[in-house]
């Protein structure tokens, strides 16, 4: 949740003993991603993107070692397929894990700098100067965000300080807000407030802000490097409640960038005959070139692709049409679009491909597309936003305390499992129809809430029952991933159910999640209206 009040223009304060202006602190929002990062400042009333020294609006969150500097942004990049072992993309991945976490495996298989164990925790090994070197995910992340602070006061010529952060959906974590804080600190920021990216969007187009006693639902569409994410956000006098949210990790803007290059080192093929495919520093300048053609057709009708010494000397040289890498791009461009319920804020340096854009608006011809400010940029400045509104309040003499500037997140997927008992006659009719191995009834497994979904909320779930049903159990528990054991919470009974709730054949379920962690969980025979109530503490 994210609450705004009216932000005062103040005028430059004086020195009394010097009778000279003083230069007045910016606003700061940042958004630190798996693939890039971005800077917004609130100035003087206007809120902008500060542009690093290449002019760019975003910089790439990579950072590179060698043994005499460490190179941070663009430059780290691009000699990413010359310096692989000490090239750190991804920081935020391991940002706030456990190294016994599932997703690391992954991590350490996609990461071409080496993941090792050090307290519990992952860290990337890096040979320098002859020894090896440990440097935790905090620090590159910290590098990045000094790097942005750097560039800001250069360009901005103002003091950079307060800032508000950004946290992705699928990262929502007290281990990864807290890990996200620290490196910030350790870049010499004063953290004011951590705010979901979902949330930031809205706030960057001012949603919800203009009418506050209005309730509106709009819905945010982050197509990032990564993974693809929407939420449905409740807006009521200034806050921000997440509804509902999905994440898909099997559709992201990087499966666009591999697929331009499979086509690309298809062409080289072609017109060579030489395989790239087994040559890693290869594959490493083509996805590079591919990555930044990409850009380029999200603008323009065409780009240049051009790689010098790619493959034993050979220089290629090709152009890509938008039209055909729309066509490559089409299976996942329309998956995203299968996603959706409706569109409004779009975010993410993916949701520029224009063909994503048209399909949104096609296939939602009544909802109004949000893109007016470069999907990169909208959730740095939406943080920037929300920077000011916190200065605001302190400048007005408003004092917010902790709960106010905090975010409670579930860190735990919370599931329920559905134990359905038969009577006798309901058993033998059971085992007539299908064959089960418990003799007791059958199980169903829900996944109520997702790990990250911010508090509070309420969820409402309906489950069916058949013939022969005496009773129903909805067992409540947490689990830190897929594949972990559940942990039981508690669970709800309705027993003794008479033909009217036979009949009726439902049972419905409600899950409130307050913000202070607690759950309340209310289970309803329809037919009968008999009713069972659970309450949890801190779960």
């Amino acid at each position: 949740m994210t609450k705004s009040r009216k932000k005062v223009t103040q005028e430059p304060k004086k020195n009394e003993s010097e009778g000279t202006l003083f230069k007045m602190a910016a606003s700061i929002g940042i958004h630190v991603g798996g693939t890039s990062s971005c800077l917004a400042l609130e100035k003087d009333g206007k809120i902008d993107v500060v542009a690093n020294d290449l002019g760019d609006r975003t910089t790439p969150a990579v950072v590179s070692f060698s043994d005499r500097e460490k190179i941070v942004g663009l430059a780290a990049k691009q000699g990413q397929f010359r310096n692989p072992s000490k090239t750190i993309t991804g920081a935020t991945n391991l940002l706030g894990k456990k190294f016994s976490d599932p997703s690391i495996e992954e991590e350490k298989n996609r990461s071409q700098v080496a993941i090792v164990e050090k307290n519990g925790a992952p860290v990337y090994q890096i040979e320098c100067n002859e020894r090896s070197q440990l440097v935790t995910p905090e620090e590159v992340i910290s590098m990045i965000m000094s790097k942005l602070k750097e560039t800001a006061e250069h360009q901005g010529g103002c003091t950079v300080k307060e800032l508000v952060l950004t946290l992705p959906v699928d990262e929502a974590t007290t281990d990864y807000e807290t890990s996200l804080r620290a490196a910030a600190q350790k870049a010499g920021f004063d953290v004011l407030r951590c705010i979901s990216e979902h949330a930031a969007g809205a706030l960057a187009y001012d949603l919800g802000q203009t009418s506050p006693k209005q309730i509106s639902f709009v819905v945010i569409f982050k197509f990032g490097g990564k993974s693809l994410s929407i939420s449905v956000l409740r807006i009521q006098g200034g806050i921000y409640q997440t509804v509902t949210s999905q994440l898909h990790t099997d559709v992201n803007g990087n499966l666009l960038t591999n697929q331009l290059a499979k086509v690309a080192a298809e062409d080289f093929k072609r017109q060579f005959k030489a395989d790239i495919s087994d040559n890693k520093r290869a594959v490493a300048k083509l996805r590079n070139a591919c990555e930044n053609c990409k850009h380029i057709l999200s603008r323009l009708n065409s780009a240049s692709l051009s790689v010098d010494s790619l493959y034993d000397g050979i220089d290629f040289h090709n152009s890509i049409s938008r039209a055909k890498f729309e066509a490559v791009a089409n299976g996942i461009l329309q998956q995203c679009g299968m996603y959706a319920e409706k569109a409004v804020v779009l975010m993410g340096g993916s949701s520029c491909i224009p063909k994503l854009q048209q399909l949104l608006k096609d296939r939602f011809p009544t909802a109004e597309l949000k893109n007016s400010i470069s999907p990169e940029e909208v959730a740095a400045i939406g943080a920037a936003k929300e920077a000011s509104i916190i200065l605001s309040c302190h400048d007005e003499g408003i004092s917010l305390q902790d709960e106010d500037l905090s975010i409670p997140a579930l860190s735990q997927d919370v599931i329920v499992k559905v134990k359905i008992t038969l009577t006798f006659l309901g058993f033998i009719t059971f085992l007539l129809n299908r064959s089960v191995t418990d003799e007791s009834g059958t199980e169903e497994r829900f996944t109520v809430l997702q790990r990250g979904a911010y508090l509070p909320v309420r969820r409402h779930q309906t489950f069916r029952i058949g013939q022969g049903v005496s009773s129903v159990t909805v067992l409540v528990s947490t689990v830190a991933t897929p594949e972990a054991e559940p942990q039981p919470l508690g669970q709800v009974v309705i027993s003794s159910l008479d033909e009217a709730d036979v009949e009726n054949g439902h049972i419905s379920a409600t899950f409130h999640f307050k913000r202070d962690g607690s759950l309340d969980v209310t289970c309803t025979a329809d037919g009968s209206g008999k009713q069972e109530t659970l309450n949890i503490n801190g779960a």
